[in-house]
């Protein structure tokens, strides 16, 4: 079961439908992408209208990513990421993750290397080799002091490579986020139906040959499709989770799809600071940044966590401690989770006037109210009473009057 990738325009006035290799989009079939959007479609409409095999000599050779100067390995990650190198990626300009992550693990064991750094300016690409250059990254950040510039756009695949630097930085008008995983499959069948065409897919298995070009896509083979994105994004996701020690609730909250200008992303923690490449350069053969003993490299202590958060218990301790969250994160994961917590009945009858009916505190316990929701359903009925009660009181008022002015 693979998804067909292809852009959404119209198929093509014509007589006859062209041969499944030739529809848009076919080079980038059986993909999971973890891209910006709009950068795959863009990527198929070339293909379309590029002769790719009359251009197949002509595609430039790979660039050079890696250079080293004072000590520190730059690293440069630009356009669209694929996992392997082929005359296709080199035509269409893309970066190569099999290559970075050898770059990486170079660089990480060369002792002439002091640091790295990586330059990134990519809207994610493929799925496939991001998570080995993902845990490369990771790798090196434990040995060297390793971190993420952001040229431009920091988006995707290639957010989810720098999360596993020790610190991330951004251009003030580069673009970062785009957190999420996606997959397009086209229905051709439509259109070959239209020409008389009807294609039969020969299959052992239920899913075996779902999305073949020409068939209809059911519903079943489309939440199969879902089910592939939703684990692959899973993995991207805890990934995030793992390299920024940010709790996955938090992660999830930011796994929307959208782009952030790095100054937004600062304020949402997905990135460290805003500069420019040469002061993060600059700083960085200072050794003033991505030092070991960082607050992004190593999470809170337990004799942090209990001063911080007095009131946590061993559970949240221990979880706080195995993810490597920073003082800062578990201090509003615990205060996210405080927020969210039912309210016991001491807590309900402190936070509530006194005289609060028992009727409404065990509606409020079984409900599993917080003491936050309980606070205000008590006032929107206390509203609600206020309300009916100057109703009555205008009624009373008008029947009065009336009658002292006989009139009924």
């Amino acid at each position: 079961m693979t998804p067909t990738l292809t852009d959404h325009r119209p198929a093509p006035d014509s007589a006859a439908p062209r041969s499944p290799a030739s529809l848009p989009g076919r080079p980038l079939a059986g993909t999971i992408w973890a891209c910006e959007s709009g950068v795959v479609e863009e990527i198929a409409h070339r293909c379309e209208q590029t002769d790719l095999l009359a251009n197949k000599a002509a595609a430039a050779p790979a660039r050079q990513t890696v250079s080293q100067t004072e000590s520190i390995a730059r690293i440069d990650i630009t356009g669209p990421l694929v996992k392997r190198e082929s005359w296709w990626s080199r035509w269409a300009g893309m970066a190569i993750a099999t290559d970075i992550a050898d770059a990486v693990k170079s660089a990480a064991a060369d002792p002439a290397v002091r640091a790295i750094i990586l330059v990134i300016d990519s809207p994610g690409g493929e799925v496939g080799g991001i998570d080995a250059l993902a845990r490369a990254v990771a790798d090196a950040s434990r040995v060297k002091p390793t971190i993420a510039f952001g040229d431009d756009l920091l988006a995707s695949a290639a957010y989810w490579i720098a999360s596993q630097t020790r610190r991330i930085y951004a251009n003030p008008v580069a673009q970062v986020g785009s957190i999420g995983t996606y997959a397009v499959v086209a229905d051709w069948s439509g259109f070959f139906k239209a020409a008389g065409v009807k294609v039969h897919v020969i299959r052992a298995g239920q899913f075996k040959g779902a999305g073949v070009a020409g068939t209809p896509v059911e519903k079943e083979q489309l939440a199969e499709f879902q089910r592939t994105v939703d684990s692959v994004n899973a993995q991207f996701m805890r990934g995030v989770a793992q390299g920024r020690r940010l709790p996955m609730a938090r992660v999830k909250e930011l796994a929307d799809g959208r782009v952030h200008i790095a100054a937004d992303a600062v304020q949402l923690g997905l990135i460290d600071e805003v500069a420019s490449l040469e002061s993060v350069i600059a700083r960085l053969k200072a050794g003033t940044v991505g030092r070991s003993g960082s607050s992004m490299e190593i999470g809170a202590s337990v004799m942090e966590l209990q001063s911080a958060i007095p009131a946590a218990d061993a559970r949240f301790l221990i979880e706080a401690r195995r993810e490597g969250w920073t003082l800062e994160n578990a201090v509003a994961e615990f205060a996210r989770r405080e927020a969210a917590r039912p309210a016991s009945l001491a807590e309900l009858q402190s936070a509530l006037p006194a005289g609060v009916p028992i009727e409404f505190l065990s509606a409020c316990r079984t409900s599993g109210r917080t003491t936050a929701q309980a606070v205000a359903a008590w006032a929107k009925r206390e509203e609600a009473e206020l309300a009916s009660n100057r109703a009555r009181r205008e009624r009373d008022a008008d029947r009065y009057w009336r009658r002292r002015h006989g009139l009924g």
